[in-house]
């Protein structure tokens, strides 16, 4: 099949593919007539070599954002003492759904600093680990504020369901900010599942989202 040797770059197919493929900093040959994936430095059969390619691609630099959550990912959630509650029930939905979690705290209704749990979430997040972030606390605020702080980190205060889905798509919201006093029982877990499964629309948002961080030099 045609080669395409990517480079330091993210290749993933058009929208209409029920997903995307993503292989960074390596070379590799794709041919989606068979899903068949190499390294350019193993040998392509001829097979492959003259096959069709079914679809069409485009190039995003490693800059780029991705449009969905890597749910093979743990999902990284942390709370002060306002949001222990409903943390505690928001697991819960996740071992129905099969999602793996990871409790950033606190563990218990106890007085605490939300920062100190917002910030292992955001570097969490921003680093990799995680898919995406959930942080509770009281109005949301604290925690949204704290998490913002860090440059790959955007993150919407939602208390409701419309809110989680724009987050998505109109911002590619990496963290749900949830305000434990303000929202009622069963809502949580619907904005939730909005949030999770939510694609971001690109477009002319990508090119507003992509002036939100503070560099010398914004991203192309």
């Amino acid at each position: 099949c045609k080669k395409k040797k990517v480079t330091n770059y993210f290749y993933h197919t058009l929208r209409f593919l029920k997903s995307f493929v993503i292989y960074a900093n390596r070379k590799i040959v794709i041919c989606f007539k068979c899903n068949f994936f190499k390294k350019v430095d193993k040998k392509v059969t001829q097979k492959h070599r003259f096959s069709k390619i079914l679809f069409t691609f485009k190039l995003i630099k490693t800059s780029a954002m991705s449009c969905t959550f890597n749910l093979a990912l743990p999902v990284a959630i942390g709370c002060d003492h306002a949001g222990f509650e409903y943390k505690e029930d928001i697991i819960s939905f996740l071992d129905g759904k099969s999602v793996t979690w990871k409790d950033f705290g606190t563990y218990s209704a106890e007085s605490v600093d939300y920062p100190d749990f917002a910030h292992p979430v955001a570097i969490a997040v921003e680093s990799g680990e995680a898919s995406f972030g959930i942080l509770i606390c009281g109005s949301a605020n604290g925690v949204a504020i704290t998490a913002n702080k860090h440059q790959k980190i955007r993150a919407a205060v939602c208390w409701g369901e419309e809110l989680a889905e724009l987050a998505r798509k109109h911002n590619n919201a990496n963290i749900i900010c949830i305000p434990g006093r303000f929202v009622r029982e069963g809502l949580v877990e619907k904005m939730i599942e909005i949030f999770m499964h939510t694609d971001f629309e690109g477009g002319r948002h990508k090119a507003r989202v992509n002036k939100i961080a503070c560099t010398e030099q914004q991203p192309a």
